[in-house]
């Protein structure tokens, strides 16, 4: 039997914004007056509740829970904006639950419990399997003897019609009184009065852009978006705004940015109601452009007038992207001082220290996050990671098999982890070292560094060492590069487009350092990483774009600086990569000996002999001085 009680939720939209603390915008007469209704509220929900307790039996499982939380703090809504569904704006994400029975463990913390495991779990607590079909998991950990739990395709294809209305019947929600009643007095529809054909087109408008978050929700963004784009051109819609808010989220995970843009310039002139963070919205496609700088200055000037933890949140991805670590850390901080309950704050803190070697703290703060929400599959792999690093091997194994299992596509991060550590259990492998010298079936072999830092003569001793080169040969050799650049033209796209990745496997590429973070991490690599005097790396570019070879760029150099610091960051996060570290005068003064430890890490013979030969010491000829 269920049992729904509406109380609570009509008390909250009703008076919490009277709940103390008190809000500033909030009249003092009507705090006075209404500050306890919300307490007194549930207060009577509880005695409810417990004269429900007195008439069951000791065999009756229940289980009180609630589908969201409600705002109680600083986000507080005191004027109701009028778009469809703007009662849900109230909402906090965190909802409540408790249960209690004979197979009910007592006295104990569920973790990670999300809304679409509730009808996993109840089914697995009546004996039932649950359909292959159902987003959500059963919670196990719920249940003194959990059994096994079984699963079958789908309800869908069982007889019986499990209490559900006939489907022939053909049944409008809005002729149901009562029905209609509720979504007035919840405001989600208009009453139905002269305004019938208004309320009515409102309601079918505002369903089929729930149906489109659901497709978003789903990741079936291609779904979404052609149902967003139809909600557009709908004559009369309230308020476009939250639909061109989706297909900013959209766009941005397609990584079409001009649209992104496009689209939050409509937001900017419409005339919404609500009242959007603009500016966090924009940070993040500027982020997302490789355009940190001009995000930090968006969300420093936000964070004059909004220290929301979102907001926080951001200005820390940007400091941990541009390698500003200890500000990063000091602006999670605050992000989780304001919201303490939010998984990828505690998520982001320990990828940060992960980064900066402290593996004790990392890892506390990601078993905070899987706590909070224990399918979290990022929250898993940064916990192995950190007890990877601490040298627990046993239960690294467990996270990253957890972070695995958990998500809902393929998680290559997590079992390229996975693999590296039965890997390391099984032979003596020195936790720091990248590079396992195995070869790894359709690894890709990468040829990286800055530019004119001898990647194009790395390219040549492998071509000439029986690698097979991923290349078009667009770019003729020049001056610059006589023996050719060994170039692949979608590769200067691959910020935007990876799709093609799939043709290099077993073959080698090369790519430009700024661009290796767009990887796909699906595949395995083996990066070659050309290090070179980046003096003579900037004199080397400024010959050959015709420029003062003898004029220093400080600030080039300064950005080079932080991108090779940035390289390192991101290798430390890809179990997918290993990174071999070669000097660019090594290879001009023993060319044989470079050659045989590049054929070692590749992990296949190649004819060292063959790659020593194409390197040409007449060719190094931007030399710094105290190189």
């Amino acid at each position: 039997m269920a049992v729904y009680h509406d109380m609570i939720d009509h008390f909250c939209h009703s008076f919490m914004k009277y709940h103390p603390p008190k809000h500033p915008g909030v009249d003092p007469a009507n705090y006075e007056l209404f500050k306890d209704a919300v307490i007194g509220a549930y207060i009577f929900q509880d005695m409810m509740l417990e004269r429900t307790l007195n008439l069951i039996d000791k065999d009756t499982t229940v289980i009180v829970m609630s589908d969201h939380g409600f705002e109680s703090g600083d986000k507080r809504i005191l004027n109701m904006p009028k778009v469809q569904a703007a009662p849900s704006l109230e909402h906090r994400q965190f909802g409540m639950f408790v249960a209690c029975g004979p197979n009910i463990k007592e006295n104990e913390k569920i973790y990670g419990l999300g809304l679409i495991d509730i009808g996993p779990t109840i089914l697995h607590h009546y004996g039932l399997p649950i359909g292959r079909d159902m987003d959500g998991k059963v919670n196990t950990d719920l249940f003194k003897e959990p059994g096994e739990v079984t699963y079958i395709d789908s309800w869908d294809d069982m007889p019986g019609d499990f209490a559900e209305i006939d489907k022939k019947e053909q049944t409008d929600v809005l002729s149901d009184a009562q029905t209609m009643e509720q979504l007035v007095e919840l405001g989600y529809v208009e009453r139905l009065d002269e305004k019938f054909e208004v309320a009515i087109r409102n309601t079918r408008i505002d369903l089929k852009h729930n149906l489109a978050r659901v497709h978003l929700g789903k990741k079936d963004l291609a779904m979404a978006k052609t149902i967003l784009l139809e909600l557009l051109e709908e004559p009369k819609a309230k308020d476009y705004a939250p639909f061109l808010m989706d297909l900013i989220s959209i766009a941005i995970k397609e990584r079409d940015f001009e649209s992104a843009l496009m689209h939050l310039e409509a937001v900017k002139s419409s005339d919404t109601e609500v009242s959007y963070n603009l500016d966090l919205t924009e940070a993040q496609i500027r982020s997302e452009m490789g355009r940190p700088r001009e995000a930090l200055v968006l969300i420093e000037r936000l964070l004059e007038k909004d220290q929301t933890g979102p907001v926080w949140y951001r200005y820390g991805l940007l400091h941990y992207e541009l390698g500003e670590f200890e500000r990063a850390i000091e602006a999670f901080e605050r992000a989780i001082e304001k919201e303490s309950q939010i998984p990828t704050y505690h998520a982001a803190m320990a990828e940060v220290l992960l980064q900066m070697d402290q593996f004790e703290e990392a890892a506390e703060y990601a078993l905070t996050s899987v706590e909070l929400v224990k399918f979290f599959p990022k929250g898993h792999l940064l916990l192995g990671q950190a007890l990877e690093k601490l040298g627990d091997l046993e239960n690294a194994e467990i996270a990253y098999e957890m972070a695995t299992k958990l998500k809902p596509r393929e998680f290559h991060k997590a079992e390229h982890s996975l693999e590296n550590i039965k890997e390391k259990r099984d032979i003596d492998y020195t936790l720091e070292d990248k590079a396992t010298h195995k070869y790894y079936e359709n690894q890709i072999v990468v040829v990286s560094g800055l530019p004119r830092s001898g990647t194009s003569m790395m390219m040549q001793m492998l071509d000439r060492g029986g690698v097979p080169i991923l290349q078009d040969e667009l770019r003729e050799a020049d001056i610059s590069n006589p023996k050719g650049y060994y170039e692949y033209e979608p590769v200067k796209a691959l910020y935007k487009d990876n799709s093609w990745l799939d043709k290099a496997q077993n073959l080698g590429v090369k790519i430009v350092a700024p661009l290796l973070r767009y990887l796909d991490g699906k595949y395995r690599y083996k990066v070659i990483f050309m290090n070179r005097d980046i003096h003579e790396v900037i004199q080397s570019q400024q010959k050959m774009l015709g420029k003062d070879s003898e004029v220093f760029p400080v600030h080039l150099y300064n950005q080079f600086q932080r991108l090779l610091k940035s390289v390192t960051s991101w290798q430390k996060i890809e179990p997918g990569v290993e990174i071999l570290y070669i000097n660019h005068r090594d290879v001009i003064q023993n060319p044989k000996q470079v050659a045989a430890q590049v054929a070692k890490f590749i992990g296949q013979p190649l004819d060292v002999a063959s790659m020593a030969s194409v390197v040409d010491p007449k060719l190094y000829r931007n030399k710094h001085q105290d190189a």
